[in-house]
């Protein structure tokens, strides 16, 4: 008989983004759900909890059920760091420069995540990356989001 392991790791993953799902879900009932055909201002939280719930529930079944991976012997400080550095700016500045210069400089922050960036990957990336936010969000959705901001 086969016995099953868990990999904690992998499963408080999981449980965290379950947990973040639910959080979602949890606050978008405060808003109208709306149809399919009309969609309210909580239709696309809602939706978007229930994915997270369900990405959660995943990475808990699959991944928490395989082996234990050996632990990282060291924190990537400078990873977490980036990230939660390209993610306020990206808050700071898309309110006051708009979503082309918030994008690209989140992109060029993220970057630095790794150990040796490529700087100039990063930038094409950002440019392109900012012009396709650009063409969907404001042009193609109909977002009211200011592209360029001065």
């Amino acid at each position: 008989m086969r016995r099953l392991t868990v990999n904690p790791l992998e499963a408080i993953a999981g449980a965290a983004v379950v947990a973040f799902g639910l959080f979602v879900l949890h606050h978008a009932t405060g808003y109208e759900l709306g149809s399919a055909r009309r969609m309210g201002p909580g239709y696309f939280p809602t939706l978007l909890g229930l994915a997270t719930v369900l990405f959660g529930l995943g990475i808990i079944l699959v991944e928490g059920r395989r082996s234990r991976a050996p632990l990282p012997e060291e924190l990537a400080l400078r990873a977490l760091g980036a990230v939660v550095l390209a993610i306020g700016a990206f808050v700071f500045l898309i309110e006051r420069f708009g979503l082309v210069p918030a994008v690209i400089v989140t992109v060029m922050i993220s970057a630095l995540a790794e150990p040796r960036p490529m700087l100039l990957r990063a930038a094409l990336l950002a440019v392109g990356l900012a012009g396709a936010t650009a063409l969907i969000f404001p042009v193609g959705l109909g977002l009211r989001i200011a592209i360029l901001k001065w």
